[in-house]
């Protein structure tokens, strides 16, 4: 179950320490080794006034006889330099303030960046989990941000939570370079799931210019990309969250629908996924009842407006993310780089 997965936090942080080494005899320089085969060496943060937990995966020592690593002993000065320099960047893996970042061993310069935004219950590095063995593959840096998100079914408070969060996470993106110490490029992939999807939702269409493309997955509400609807034979205004007719006031910035335009979206849902108890009936006369019946609605929409879109169901799938749509979302993001 997604909720399940949610709660599976996944706990990356390793308390951080160097000892010297004291070297007899004849020797007046202390040397420190680095710990060989699956061990962890300390790495450095980037200087900041906020804390950080980093950790730096270091790959085994090359033996030139072909004889397995030793362990527990200082490793011999290089001779050659260019056979340090030769060495792949080990893998980081860093908690800032309320986000987690891992850099894998190997990251592109400039690396692209894929935000994993969880759901209700979950955190940033479980939302990262399912996809860190792609990301390294990819040499993609993952951004995991920590949201403790109110009632996701009261427009009112979501309403109240998107000046806070949605602003957050521009200043996160905004920051990253300098947090980690590695260039990343200017837009972003989005992934999330749930309540996260909707928040990716709503990051896409406030900040277009900061995302390359967005996953959004299992969304129970979205804002709808319009100023106005008709809703039961009315025209009415369509206020945030449910449209954009009031986010100037909100957020101090319209919506660029042009630049929405630029923005692919990926939406899935699992078929099985349409208990409209499940919620918030709020959003019924825009979008439908259940999460099936908003995905289509929101994903014509889109299309209407000329957005780029692909809408897919899932079989026999939940209020989950099945190996299916894992797959087939990672590889649409890899076709769109």
């Amino acid at each position: 179950m997604a909720r399940q997965r949610e709660r599976n936090i996944l706990v990356r942080r390793v308390a951080l320490g160097l000892g010297g080494v004291l070297v007899s005899g004849l020797l007046v320089l202390g040397l420190v080794g680095s710990p060989l085969g699956r061990g962890t060496a300390a790495a450095s943060a980037p200087s900041d006034s906020a804390s950080a937990e980093v950790v730096v995966q270091s790959p085994p020592a090359p033996q030139a006889d072909g004889a397995a690593p030793t362990t527990g002993a200082l490793a011999a000065p290089a001779t050659d330099p260019s056979a340090a320099a030769a060495l792949p960047t080990p893998a980081q893996d860093f908690t800032f303030d309320d986000y987690y970042v891992h850099v894998p061993a190997g990251a592109k310069d400039p690396a692209p960046v894929l935000v994993a935004l969880h759901g209700m219950g979950g955190d940033g590095p479980g939302a990262c989990d399912g996809v860190h063995a792609w990301a390294d593959q990819q040499g993609w840096v993952l951004v995991g941000p920590t949201f403790d998100y109110g009632n996701w079914t009261d427009p009112e408070e979501v309403a109240r939570e998107g000046p806070h969060y949605l602003p957050r996470l521009a200043q996160i993106l905004d920051e990253l370079p300098d947090r980690i110490g590695h260039p990343v490029q200017p837009q972003v992939t989005l992934y999330g799931f749930s309540r996260g999807a909707q928040l990716a939702q709503r990051f896409a269409l406030l900040y277009p210019e900061r995302v390359k493309a967005a996953v959004i997955m299992s969304a129970g509400t979205y804002t709808l990309p319009l100023r106005e609807a008709e809703v039961n034979g009315k025209t009415q205004a369509l206020k945030f969250p449910f449209g954009i007719a009031d986010v100037r006031a909100r957020f101090g910035q319209d919506v660029d629908l042009d630049a929405v335009r630029h923005v692919p979206f990926w939406i899935a849902v699992g078929a099985e996924d349409n208990d409209p108890s499940a919620l918030p009936p709020q959003w019924s006369p825009l979008l439908g009842n259940t999460r099936v019946e908003r995905a289509r609605h929101f994903a014509a929409i889109l299309r209407e407006l000329q957005v780029p879109v692909q809408e897919t169901e899932f079989p026999g799938l939940g209020h989950d993310i099945g190996s299916a749509e894992h797959d087939q979302a990672l590889a649409w993001v890899s076709s769109i780089q």
